[in-house]
């Protein structure tokens, strides 16, 4: 049914559980960053238009050292040292991401069946927004957001489109996530 299946953020587990999962390991745009359900719609609805600019860019360190873009709250935490003077590989890092980005627009132009998997504690008002821009971008190729929360077991948010299940994690918290949780919710494992 999907040709593909790929990560929408939230942050970097779902990329993870993706690659295990479907030993596919292409990299995509959203696979290692901290953003927000308005930050991915933003993004989607944009082109991602004016991102990874310098003047908005900062160094945080809380609560752990990373680089945000304000313009669109995103966070990176693997593609910049961490450190003042940062900026210089702004251009580094912008040519990354510039092919990865090209590689979403193939992605949203193409025929083939989509799966965007969504990881976040945000409910369906948050995540509704990443859906619709997904739906412009898509317009009647098809899709489906698989939207994930660990947080709350609620009922079907009956959107089109999307699905929304709980995501148990494991304890202690381990940013790639429980291997079985997420098997069971791709149907893998054994028989």
């Amino acid at each position: 049914m999907f040709g593909h299946v790929v990560s929408v953020g939230g942050d970097c587990q779902p990329a993870h559980q993706i690659r295990r999962i479907t030993g596919r390991h292409e990299a995509h745009v959203f696979d290692w960053l901290l953003v927000r359900a308005a930050g991915v719609a933003k993004l989607i609805d944009s082109g991602f238009e004016g991102w990874l600019q310098t003047p908005a860019l900062s160094l945080e360190t809380q609560p752990y050292a990373h680089v945000r873009d304000a313009a669109y709250d995103v966070h990176f935490l693997h593609d910049f040292p961490l450190a003042p003077g940062f900026e210089a590989e702004a251009g580094r890092v912008r040519a990354k991401y510039e092919v990865l980005v090209h590689r979403w627009q193939m992605l949203l132009a193409s025929d083939a069946g989509v799966l965007f998997v969504w990881k976040g504690d945000e409910g369906r008002e948050a995540v509704a927004p990443i859906a619709d821009a997904l739906r412009r971008a898509r317009g009647a190729r098809p899709f489906r957001l698989l939207a994930l929360r660990s947080d709350l077991e609620e009922p079907d948010w009956h959107l089109p489109g999307v699905t929304n299940r709980f995501l148990r994690q494991p304890v202690p918290y381990d940013w790639t996530g429980d291997d079985a949780a997420w098997d069971a919710l791709f149907g893998v494992g054994p028989a």
